[in-house]
């Protein structure tokens, strides 16, 4: 593709998503950082077609200086705080304007999945935690993350030299695709691959342009307001979140599946051993995982099909969150079986314990009156 899109006014934020703990109360979260925070909520018009009852906390953590393919960049650092225990660290990097779409495919490829951007995320939220540890409850670390990265434009013009519209971005498509798989080569990318990566694409005026991928996005958006790429990342977040839980899902059933199928199986097992320690772990787990899910499910709520509420949605389910969830679902499920199951193991073997006991007694008086 010619380049024939010029950027006037743009940037990337790149998004590192990190998992720390269950649960972080914001309220006391925000007394521990003293100022100099503040809640993110959408902006935009019309953006009461969704509702986030704890909206996450933003803090500006200054300007940092990476090196991202060989060339030192400098970047403006922001975390983002969410009550369900994922913390986000988002680096600004301005696009040198005015430069053609075509030629920040290589920028873009290098922020994907950078290192030195990964490094510095790391670094950051560890320092965060310290601040933060008596909000996080059964803080953790995790050394799965996600990223994200978009490309937020404000100012974009088209082959006739005025404002692109996303009518022009789409009606060819291969410079948009190339950037948002941050594919370098020259060989035309194919039609069914274009159309997959460019499924998901939004629009509410004739100038603005939301394109989501799995791992990037491209949003054209002249008002400035940055509600787009929030949600993004809040969808992120979640996603995170679900991964997590699904691997907490699989260690935990092989753990437990273990136990129940191994050792010693005594009397004494039965009251004071391995198995009430067991069924006390597994009714703990069955909690912990209802609450998880009725706080990501209630994170955010769609309550009207307006253009953000759409977005959204859209980035749902191209993250194939629903698909995450589900097997959350059946994990949940089969973990409840389980717990059925070693729950009428136990009271079947207790009360036949108890009625052996009970019978050896009778049987014991009855000898000894017999010996009387």
């Amino acid at each position: 593709m010619p380049d024939d899109f010029v950027i006037h006014k743009g940037a990337f934020l790149g998004f590192r998503l990190f998992e720390v703990g269950d649960e972080i109360d914001l309220a006391r979260a925000e007394q521990l950082l003293a100022g100099g925070t503040a809640r993110a909520r959408p902006r935009r018009e019309r953006s009461h077609a969704l509702e986030i009852p704890n909206p996450p906390l933003a803090l500006p953590l200054g300007r940092r200086r990476i090196e991202v393919g060989g060339v030192g960049l400098e970047v403006d650092l922001e975390a983002r705080v969410f009550d369900f225990g994922v913390v986000s660290l988002r680096a600004l990097v301005p696009c040198a304007v005015p430069v053609a779409l075509e030629d920040v495919v290589g920028l873009a490829d290098d922020l994907y999945e950078s290192p030195a951007l990964l490094s510095l995320a790391r670094a950051e939220v560890e320092a965060l935690m310290e601040r933060l540890g008596p909000a996080v409850r059964r803080a953790h670390r995790w050394e799965v993350n996600e990223e994200y990265t978009v490309l937020f434009v404000e100012s974009l013009a088209g082959p006739g030299g005025g404002e692109a519209t996303a009518s022009e971005l789409l009606a060819d498509g291969r410079g948009l695709v190339r950037l948002l798989l941050g594919e370098r080569s020259t060989p035309a990318i194919a039609k069914s691959e274009r159309e997959d990566v460019l499924e998901k694409t939004f629009s509410y005026q004739e100038r603005d342009l939301v394109a989501a991928d799995w791992n990037s996005a491209f949003v054209l958006e002249p008002s400035g307001s940055r509600d787009v790429p929030d949600l993004l990342e809040f969808a992120t977040a979640q996603l995170l979140e679900m991964r997590y839980y699904d691997m907490l899902l699989d260690r935990e059933l092989v753990r437990f599946y273990a136990e129940i199928s191994g050792g010693r199986r005594g009397l004494l097992s039965l009251f004071l051993g391995r198995y009430g320690r067991l069924s006390r772990e597994m009714t703990r787990l069955v909690v912990e995982m209802a609450e998880f899910s009725e706080r990501v499910e209630n994170a955010v709520k769609i309550v009207g099909d307006f253009y953000l509420a759409r977005v959204y949605m859209g980035a749902v389910r191209r993250f194939r969150i629903p698909v995450w969830q589900q097997g959350i679902e059946r994990k949940q499920a089969l973990l409840g079986q389980a717990y059925g199951l070693l729950k009428t193991d136990l009271d079947t073997r207790r009360t036949l314990s108890l009625e052996l006991l009970v019978a050896a007694l009778i049987l014991v008086e009855l000898l000894f009156l017999l010996r009387t």
